[in-house]
């Protein structure tokens, strides 16, 4: 299980770097699991948007622009909580996911598409 971001999928003034390694992580995501497929080998990645961990939490705290920011692109309108991720992951993780692989799953509320 790999973990990538909703960030994969956009372009933005200042997140080209990050933006750029995330893409590579889904990408390596879908590329590993072809060639591990055979071996019985899944392999998937969680991309999330904003989560709030503690440092999400102290940026919002001290700059309200921040969490207006984050939460003016997500539908959903929260900020995804650290549970969200876990449950995501341990899906994939789980038999219940037994034929999925390859796939980026997007923990985001909505947020890619809301560009």
């Amino acid at each position: 299980l790999n973990f990538s971001s909703a960030w994969a999928t956009t372009a933005a003034r200042g997140r080209s770097i990050y933006a750029t390694a995330k893409a590579g992580v889904s990408h390596m995501t879908a590329a590993l699991a072809v060639e591990w497929a055979p071996l019985g080998v899944r392999v998937n990645a969680i991309a999330p948007t904003a989560t709030m961990t503690p440092r999400v939490q102290e940026r919002h705290d001290s700059n309200p622009n921040a969490a207006a920011f984050s939460l003016a692109r997500i539908p959903l309108g929260r900020i995804a909580e650290v549970s969200d991720v876990v449950n995501a992951s341990m899906f994939l993780a789980s038999e219940s996911s037994d034929f999925v692989t390859g796939q980026t799953l997007y923990v985001d509320g909505g947020w890619q598409y809301a560009k």
